[in-house]
């Protein structure tokens, strides 16, 4: 409802968590005996009930805070992380990618829908190809100065000839070096070299420094 009448979105964080829990248990011990009969009926029982009914106290962002969660963007990483955990990679760098390497999204404004660069739908269309070959894979490793990166491995050997070609017609549309095997994933409008990936994610401003993320080719 408030993106159809064009509300300003509202950020809630978590004010805090109050845990109320309750313990009820009972015990049973009955018995008959028969003035007529040397025999008599016992019965004995328990029971217990245990519940937790935590309240949550929900509060609304507001100031440096709801600024930062309104124009924060995602980290690229976090875009390939999630096509690695399965979603669908044409869905995800249409709905989370303004531009890569110079490819620019479809986009919105007032004046009307600007139409995306066709090659980026081809990129996406490589994208989910590549990821339903199940070759996609995102690890977590420290380079030479121990700073953390992150590496996506997209190998080429025992893989279909198909998927190969796929992956060189990639590279093309990219402009990257057809013959690296990594390349560095930063946030920006233009790689400034060809062994860069440069993305623009749907909210731009300043990417983390100091965190790079690999895009293993090979």
């Amino acid at each position: 409802m408030k993106i159809r009448y064009v509300d300003p979105p509202v950020f809630v964080d978590i004010g805090n968590i109050v845990a109320s829990y309750s313990l009820e248990q009972s015990a049973s011990l009955g018995g008959s005996i028969s003035p007529d009969s040397k025999t008599g009926n016992f019965a004995m029982g328990g029971a217990g009930r245990f519940s937790n009914t935590p309240t949550i106290t929900y509060t609304p962002l507001t100031g440096s805070a709801f600024i930062q969660g309104l124009a924060t963007p995602l980290k690229p990483e976090l875009v390939f992380v999630t096509i690695q955990n399965g979603l669908p990679a044409d869905a995800i760098l249409f709905t989370t990618i303004f531009s890569i390497n110079g490819l620019r999204n479809q986009s919105a404004s007032l004046a009307g829908i600007t139409p995306a660069d066709p090659d980026f739908h081809r990129v996406r269309k490589l994208m989910r190809n590549i990821q339903l070959s199940g070759e996609v894979r995102i690890y977590v490793r420290e380079d030479q100065s121990q700073r953390q990166s992150y590496v996506l491995t997209l190998p080429v050997r025992n893989v279909s000839p198909e998927i190969q070609a796929d992956l060189g017609e990639l590279r093309r549309l990219l402009k990257l070096d057809p013959e690296a095997t990594e390349f560095s994933l930063v946030y920006g409008p233009v790689a400034s070299s060809n062994r860069e990936i440069a993305v623009l994610t749907q909210w731009p401003t300043s990417f983390v420094a100091g965190r790079t993320l690999l895009i293993n080719f090979g």
